[in-house]
């Protein structure tokens, strides 16, 4: 390897995702990393250099390829070639669908364990200069969506998520919950269990909206948590709004910031981080895109108001006031998640004549 010997190395699994760009971008642009991203296949190693190239240097950005993270020796290849000088280890990598093709355990549940399994087993074998470990957990794994749906029950960093295997496996959507759960209580198992000498950090992301990392990563249908405001953008004055859909959001520039933070804070180790700026319903979506964009307003679902308070009323108690406390940076708000998004998908569309 060729980068200059004080870039500290950071590995990235999971290097195509939405959040996993804004992290990569964000290591590049303090001149401090030399990132490898893990993907699956040498197509999308050049893709996702191809979109880098206009304003990263290149020389700081690398790939492995690991084609299927599902395998228990998924990242030893990786790590037998680079683990020696990488420092640290950013897991983003996880199946992040609610449909499978034959298996849900197979297709979701496994690949989701595994991958925490595989890649830790790797550090712990090939990587004796890793400091530390931040694994992309998500708020999944505080509670079920029914948990999350009763007033009286209250979530913070604490909270785990009580579903079984078996629950898991009765339907994509309980199987990406239970992923996620399972696959974050096995990194704290192994800390337990093995005392390695790396320190472990966890991020437990609500639904994350923002800007794409790429103007070309703006498509007809955008990630998961961004789609739902996609789909707003694209709705008619007579589309009917679920407001019984509630959420909680988080800004994916935040997710990025707050992973850099755990690199360099140690008060950061050993802490479950639950990333939440409030809730949301579909309808809170439709109001706010109304007021922000006035070019939008008769062109898409109506506005209404008040109901989607009543909603968030009826959720459970959000507290994530130790996270805050402990990253001290304010988190970017409804209007500017909301604003950052529309914005990018309005003038991508403009430009390549879709208005």
């Amino acid at each position: 390897m060729s980068q200059p010997s004080f870039k500290k190395i950071v590995f990235v699994s999971g290097a195509t995702g939405f959040i996993a760009k804004h992290i990569i971008g964000q290591l590049l642009e303090t001149g401090e990393y030399k990132v490898i991203g893990s993907v699956r296949s040498q197509e999308k190693a050049e893709l996702v250099q191809n979109l880098f190239s206009l304003d990263y240097d290149l020389s700081l950005l690398e790939f492995a390829i690991v084609p299927d993270i599902s395998k228990v020796d998924a990242f030893d290849e990786a790590f037998i070639k680079y683990g020696r000088e990488i420092e640290y280890v950013v897991h983003t990598a996880s199946p992040l669908f609610f449909h499978a093709e034959k298996s849900i355990e197979n297709e979701i549940l496994i690949p989701a364990v595994n991958g925490v399994k595989s890649i830790l087993s790797a550090i712990q074998l090939y990587g004796p200069n890793v400091k530390k470990f931040v694994f992309m957990s998500s708020f999944a794994a505080c509670g079920t969506k029914e948990f999350d749906s009763v007033s009286r029950n209250f979530i913070n960093e604490e909270t785990w998520n009580s579903i079984s295997w078996e629950e898991s496996k009765e339907s994509g959507y309980k199987a990406y919950y239970g992923g996620k759960t399972f696959s974050e209580k096995y990194c704290w198992h192994f800390v337990k269990e093995n005392n390695p000498h790396f320190k472990v950090s966890t991020i437990l992301p609500t639904y994350v909206f923002g800007r794409q990392k790429f103007e070309e990563d703006v498509k007809q249908k955008l990630n998961l948590s961004c789609e739902f405001i996609n789909e707003i953008v694209h709705s008619k004055p007579n589309t009917i709004v679920d407001n019984n859909l509630c959420r909680s959001f988080i800004d994916v520039e935040d997710v990025g910031k707050t992973v850099l933070q755990c690199l360099k804070d140690n008060n950061l180790e050993n802490q479950r981080l639950l990333l939440s700026n409030g809730r949301f319903t579909l309808q809170t979506i439709v109001n706010e895109i109304n007021e922000s964009f006035p070019q939008l307003r008769g062109k898409i679902a109506q506005p209404v108001y008040g109901i989607d308070e009543d909603k968030i009323k009826t959720m459970a108690t959000l507290d994530n006031n130790k996270t805050k406390k402990l990253l001290g940076f304010q988190f970017k708000s409804f209007h500017a998640c909301i604003c950052d998004t529309v914005s990018q998908i309005l003038a991508t569309e403009k430009k390549m004549g879709c208005q």
